[in-house]
């Protein structure tokens, strides 16, 4: 049996209070809590639901039977109040009759299919009895209708992903592509903990008829570059490929740059910055349509914001392309290099400067056995201090690629 959490009683208090607030009960007993008066109008008319539900509230602590018997005529005298029927089925699972607790819960949410609060504290009540998958449904149900309730339902259901009742539950959610399930993904890569439940949810919403949306695979993309999963995540990036981007694949990504930037997986990365603007500008002398152009602004700032990450197997590699040097002016230079992700430089191309119609370059490198998984090619300025990062002028990009290199036997 499953472990009977705190919590679940600090959500259906916080349930009943929130309702009882939201429906008034707060401000009649404000006028006047005292039993007294609470007699005095039940004199008046003892079918006043409010009334009757204050009454039984005051026996809460004193006498169970009272406060049964007072919140049963308030249901009779107003069935459209949850309130009492709530704290009537608590009070007969109590006492240990279940069936009819359950019955009552069950006739509840019927009542108030739309109620959020009555979902939660149904949610609550089955938790409570072990009915987990039941518990589910009603929590599926709330997060539905809104997000409100998100961060409290989260972080009570995320925990319970050990339990394997709970998991085909989250992941049979999953799969049927709820409406909610993205902002709990989102949950789960927060947590940062557990790397095979987000493989799990990411997997079993693959399996829904509904497509994933791209903003849930770049953050699913991003989670797994933050764990360094480069395979993984070079699969995932490239199921959500179009045709034409899948024609610019190869060593390196669309070295032609044909197609947009888009800031994550293995795409280029093209950031804004204070240094340099970037654009992918149509020319005429090219293989393409279009080409990197980087226009500098003579600002005191570092530029490091052009790069790619790469998947190569060790071996030796030849990084090429064509670049154009319009009216470059700069104390050190700029140029590419190319490094194990995070680690160790592995090459560099010669430094861009001056004036220059298109010319070819390359570089080659070698990719080591060990600790370079992925790489990184990255446009940087050279400087020791800010008046060499002062640049103007501008560079165009074209036709980049890498090659293998084979090497004969000797």
């Amino acid at each position: 049996m499953l472990k009977v959490y705190p919590f679940v009683f600090f959500l259906l208090c916080t349930v009943l209070v929130w309702r009882v607030i939201s429906l008034g009960v707060s401000e009649f007993l404000s006028a006047d809590s005292s039993v007294d008066n609470i007699d005095a109008i039940l004199s008046w008319n003892s079918v006043n639901p409010q009334a009757l539900l204050a009454k039984g509230l005051s026996h809460l602590s004193t006498d169970k039977d009272s406060f049964e018997f007072y919140l049963a005529k308030s249901i009779v005298s107003n069935i459209s109040d949850s309130r009492s029927l709530v704290l009537l089925a608590e009070r007969w699972a109590e006492r240990g009759d279940i069936e009819r607790a359950n019955k009552a819960m069950h006739l509840l949410v019927k009542l108030y299919p739309a109620d959020i609060s009555v979902g939660l504290a149904a949610a609550s009540y089955f938790y409570s009895r072990s009915k987990l998958t039941e518990a589910f449904q009603h929590w599926s149900q709330a997060m539905l209708r809104s997000s409100r309730f998100d961060s409290v339902i989260f972080d009570f259901i995320y925990p319970q992903l050990k339990h394997k009742e709970m998991r085909d539950a989250v992941i049979n959610a999953s799969r049927a592509g709820k409406k909610w399930w993205p902002r709990f993904f989102a949950y789960a890569i927060k947590q940062n903990d557990n790397i095979d439940i987000v493989d799990v949810l990411y997997a079993a919403r693959l399996e829904s008829a509904k497509p994933v949306k791209p903003w849930v695979r770049k953050q699913y993309l991003n989670f797994l570059f933050k764990h360094d999963k480069w395979q993984k995540a070079y699969m995932v990036w490239l199921s959500g490929l179009d045709e034409k981007e899948r024609k610019s694949l190869g060593y390196l990504y669309d070295g032609g740059f044909e197609n947009e930037f888009s800031y994550y997986g293995f795409y280029w990365h093209a950031y804004k910055n204070k240094a340099a603007k970037i654009e992918q500008t149509r020319v005429r002398a090219s293989s393409g349509k279009k080409a990197l152009k980087i226009t500098f602004l003579n600002k005191p700032v570092p530029f490091y914001h052009v790069l790619q990450i790469t998947l190569l197997r060790p071996g030796s590699y030849l990084f090429k392309g064509k670049v154009k040097k319009d009216g470059l002016t700069s104390n050190r230079g700029i140029n590419w290099r190319i490094s194990c992700k995070g680690q160790s430089l592995l090459a560099q191309s010669i430094r861009f400067n001056g004036m220059e119609h298109w010319q070819s370059f390359e570089v080659e490198f070698k990719v080591p056995e060990q600790k370079c998984n992925a790489q990184e090619i990255r446009l940087v300025s050279n400087g020791k201090n800010k008046s060499d990062y002062k640049i103007k002028g501008a560079l165009w990009f074209d036709d980049l690629s890498i090659a293998q290199v084979h090497r004969p036997n000797r």
